[in-house]
């Protein structure tokens, strides 16, 4: 599933998450946060977070894979119906990831899990064929980096991703680019 993969991506990006992606998240959030998950497919991420006492609203996807995943394509959402975050796992594609990014930030505060390499690079070609933001444009709304490292993506596999991973929070409100600390990416700790 990684750029250095022989296997065959699953369509739409369909990568469950794992539990071990979402423990390091689960301290960076308010108790209780109530939040949407957007590309939730089989419902596992929102789940994880529910077990930790938050509360899903509304969970949507182009293919859903469970009872409580709505068939809705998350770019035609226009807000988050009063949740405080977006949290999802969304495709890494660049050409939909870039554009989610925008589209999720300007609605709430919004945690995406994806590959943790995407801050050092620019993705200017495709941004200008595809009329969306570059990395150094999204990243300038990036609040707080969350290292994840490899996880397990195919259930029982044993195999770990060729890809580290992190948690990125993104708020269009903020505008400041994140500084590496020696606790990780976070504006919050920077002095």
């Amino acid at each position: 599933m990684g750029k250095r993969s022989d296997f065959p991506r699953c369509k739409n990006d369909a990568y469950f998450t794992p539990y071990e992606a979402v423990i390091p998240l689960l301290e960076h959030l308010d108790d209780k946060t109530i939040f949407i998950e957007p590309c939730a497919g089989d419902y596992r991420l929102a789940a994880h977070l529910e077990r930790n006492g938050h509360t899903c609203l509304f969970s949507c996807d182009i293919d859903p894979k469970h009872p409580n995943v709505d068939k809705i394509d998350a770019m035609q959402l226009q807000n988050t119906g009063g949740a405080s975050r977006i949290i999802t796992n969304p495709a890494w594609t660049r050409e939909i990831l870039h554009p989610m990014i925008w589209h999720f930030m300007n609605m709430a505060p919004t945690w995406l899990l994806f590959d943790a390499s995407w801050k050092y690079t620019e993705q200017k070609h495709m941004a200008k064929r595809m009329g969306c933001k570059t990395v150094s444009e999204l990243l300038r709304h990036c609040v707080k980096i969350v290292r994840v490292g490899r996880v397990e993506w195919i259930e029982g596999s044993g195999m770990k991703g060729k890809d580290d991973c992190a948690w990125y929070l993104f708020d269009i409100n903020h505008t400041e680019y994140p500084r590496f600390t020696p606790e990780g990416w976070n504006m919050e700790e920077v002095a």
